[in-house]
Order: structure tokens, then C-alpha cells, then sequence
């Protein structure tokens, strides 16, 4: 993989890649610690620890995560840059990379989920993955969820209404910082404009 895979070429990805910027900023002068749930390739996972993040990718895909190591490699951020092979319902592993109490909670500053909400199966099964990746930041971290807006070409996956997610964050003890209702299109490989419009979503996690 070459270092321009990660790079945020298309509107969705630059205005994403902006939020993230603004909210490591205010979390604190790090590095941070994040956790990129459903990280697949790495794109956001390298361009935060190219900031100077700690960065962990958890992802299912053997191939994928990979994918994502070569590009941490290509951009020189290897040595802050880890992959675990899990996924959501790895409560085990989420216990074992955040080193912090039984079941991983509270240890991570900034915890994304990019792109995968749509593919969990149920809205009930969206709002306890919701409470969990809360549950992964400490009282004053972030919580970055992305997801299409609309209905999905695909029957298997999705359609999240925002809202919905905003309130699964709310009762799982989040503040919502950061709203967008309808991010840039993507830009493929040829150039071509991908009609799917995203939502995004970063909470601040309350407590002390």
C-alpha cells in the first residue's frame, strides 16, 4: 500500500480528518491513546499517529489489518502504530490491548468506529456497541461514530438515522461536541463521485 491510500483526498475524509484534528486538540497536548474499532486499512488510524497518537486498529480482517500495518510502515509511524485481530463482541480483546481493568473500559482517550454500525445487524445491537465503545474512553475522552445517511444499496446492511445514534450516545453518558448531517461524497479511484452522503458524530464521555 502507498502512503496516498491513507491520504483524506475526498470531501468526506478531509472534513472528518479536520474534526479529529480539533477534537485530539482539545482532549490535551498528548499523545493520545486511541482505539480505532473497525479500523480496516488504517486511513484514519495512520493520519492520527502521524499527529504523534498512540494508535490501535481493531479489526477482523487479517488482510485488512495487514494493509493497514504496511501503510503505518510507508508513513514511519510503525513504532506507535498496533493492530489486534477482533472485532466488536471481543470483549476479551478489548480487556487485553487497553491493559486497564476487566473489560477494557475507561482507558483510551479517543475511540473511533468509522463506517461499521451499519454492518452489526440490528439497532439494538448498534445502541450496546454504542455503550461500549463509551465504555472504552475514560470521563473526558471522545467518541467518533460515522456511518451513511440514508438507506443502503446493500439489504444486509443498515440504514441509521442519526438521531438514533445520538441518542444511544446520550444515554450511554456522552455529550454530543460534534454534528455533520451530510459529508461530501467520495471520491474512487477513477475519479467518479460515489453518490453515499455520511453522517458524523463525536460525544464527549461525562463523568469523573
Amino acid at each position: 500500500m502507498s502512503v496516498v491510500a491513507w491520504t483524506p483526498t475526498s470531501a468526506r475524509y478531509r472534513e472528518v480528518a479536520l474534526t479529529l484534528r480539533r477534537t485530539c486538540r482539545e482532549l490535551g497536548p498528548g499523545p493520545l491513546r486511541v482505539l480505532d474499532a473497525g479500523g480496516g486499512e488504517g486511513r484514519d488510524a495512520v493520519a492520527l499517529a502521524l499527529l504523534g497518537h498512540d494508535v490501535t486498529v481493531l479489526d477482523s480482517s487479517r488482510q485488512a489489518l495487514a494493509a493497514a500495518r504496511e501503510a503505518a510502515a510507508a508513513a514511519g509511524v510503525s513504532d506507535t502504530f498496533r493492530t489486534v485481530d477482533a472485532d466488536l463482541d471481543d470483549v476479551a480483546a478489548l480487556a487485553r490491548i487497553t491493559r486497564h481493568r476487566e473489560g477494557g473500559s475507561g482507558s483510551y482517550d479517543l475511540v473511533l468506529c468509522h463506517d461499521v454500525l451499519p454492518e452489526r445487524g440490528s439497532t439494538a445491537r448498534v445502541v450496546a456497541d454504542v455503550a461500549a465503545l463509551t465504555s472504552s474512553v475514560h470521563a473526558g475522552g471522545a467518541v467518533s461514530l460515522l456511518a451513511p445517511v440514508g438507506a443502503p444499496q446493500d439489504p444486509a446492511l443498515l440504514g441509521l438515522d442519526r438521531d438514533l445514534v445520538e441518542d444511544a450516545l446520550l444515554a450511554a453518558g456522552c455529550e454530543i461536541v460534534h454534528r455533520a448531517a451530510d459529508l461530501g461524497s467520495a471520491t474512487t479511484g477513477r475519479g467518479a463521485r460515489d453518490a453515499v452522503r455520511y453522517w458524523h458524530l463525536v460525544g464527549l464521555r461525562h463523568g469523573t
